[in-house]
Order: C-alpha cells, then sequence, then structure tokens
C-alpha cells in the first residue's frame, strides 16, 4: 500500500495545477484511479469504488482543454462494475459495465478504441450476467471478447 500514498501526493499536487494554476482533471483522475487498483488489488472494493467515482468525475471533466477521452471514462466505469460485482452487487456492476462497454465501442468506431479495455468490459460483464443466471448473454459477451484476443 506504499504505492497508494504515492499516488495521494501526486493527485494533491496536480490539483495545485501547473505554474499558470491549470488543472487537468484527466490526470488527477489518473492518479485516483491509481489509488482505485491498489485498494481493489487488497479486497478492499467498497474504498476502491468510492476513488474510482472520483477518477470517473475527474475523467467526464477533461484535460486542460476540457477534452474528454472516452477511454478514460470507459476505464473507470469497468472499474467502478468490478468493485461492485466484488461486493456481489452483479446487476449494478453489469450496468457500469455495459455503460465501459458502450463508451469502448464508440471509442473503437472513432479510431480511439482500446481493445484491452474493450475486452476487459465484455469478460466484466459476461461473469456478472453468468452470476446472475444470464447464461445465452453472457456467452454472447465472451463470443465477442474472444474475437478481440
Amino acid at each position: 500500500m506504499e504505492a497508494r500514498g504515492w499516488f495521494e501526493r501526486a493527485a494533491a499536487e496536480m490539483r495545485q495545477g501547473d505554474a499558470e494554476g491549470r488543472v487537468s482533471q484527466a490526470e488527477v483522475g489518473a492518479a485516483l484511479h491509481a489509488i482505485g487498483g491498489c485498494l481493489y488489488r487488497t479486497g478492499a472494493f467498497e474504498e476502491a469504488r468510492t476513488w474510482f467515482e472520483q477518477a470517473l468525475t475527474c475523467a467526464r471533466s477533461g484535460g486542460l482543454r476540457r477534452e474528454v477521452r472516452q477511454n478514460d471514462v470507459a476505464a473507470a466505469l469497468l472499474s467502478i462494475g468490478c468493485c461492485l460485482a466484488g461486493t456481489g452487487d452483479f446487476e449494478k456492476g453489469l450496468v457500469r459495465c455495459e455503460e465501459s462497454i458502450g463508451l469502448s465501442r464508440q471509442a473503437r468506431d472513432e479510431g480511439r478504441g482500446n481493445p484491452a479495455l474493450l475486452k476487459a468490459a465484455l469478460e466484466s460483464a459476461a461473469s456478472c450476467l453468468r452470476k446472475v443466471g444470464r447464461q445465452s448473454e453472457a456467452a454472447a459477451y465472451e463470443q465477442d471478447a474472444g474475437q478481440l484476443s
């Protein structure tokens, strides 16, 4: 968890802005996402989710020029979905994973996609679907994910 402290300090410093006082919410969000990742890996899903939700807010705000990177938003949504699934809330986790899939596919269609992110979102959604007994829908997502290998 030593890394968490580094990321927390980095996020605090980024919130101060550059020499002109400009703050890139996208960069702050990346640091917050990293904190969530540290917590997620220890199984602290609820605490991790709060950091991922903050990262999502930042990702939706964009960078210095307010450009929103869909892959950053999709990654935060996927992480939130995985945290929800980790606490047993598969229905809500599925909703977030499917939001991530939609944004990932949109980014792909616009030539800015991240195939690994889309594959992870499809696999996570399939896992949630299997946990709630929706096997055929899960199989369809798994087939889509398999095509991204």
